[in-house]
């Protein structure tokens, strides 16, 4: 998320994301309450790598400290 669309472009093709996956999403500035044009990268679909069956099935983690549940 960023208000620097050009930055935003950049970093895509430096890393391979198409242009066309930028999206438009303008938000409320918290300081003034004004909204600002920000732009963000929709990474779902096609972007995601193919799912990994042994991350499926590890520990879960307890959501305390970090440290596995059992």
């Amino acid at each position: 998320m960023s208000t620097d669309r050009a930055r935003l472009v950049d970093f895509g093709n430096a890393v391979g994301l198409r242009e066309s996956r930028l999206q438009y999403k303008p938000l409320k500035d918290p300081r003034t309450g004004q909204r600002r044009e920000a732009w963000h990268w929709d990474l779902g679909g096609p972007v995601y790598p193919p799912l990994d069956l042994r991350l499926r099935n590890a520990p879960e983690r307890d959501g305390t400290n970090g440290s596995l549940s059992e």
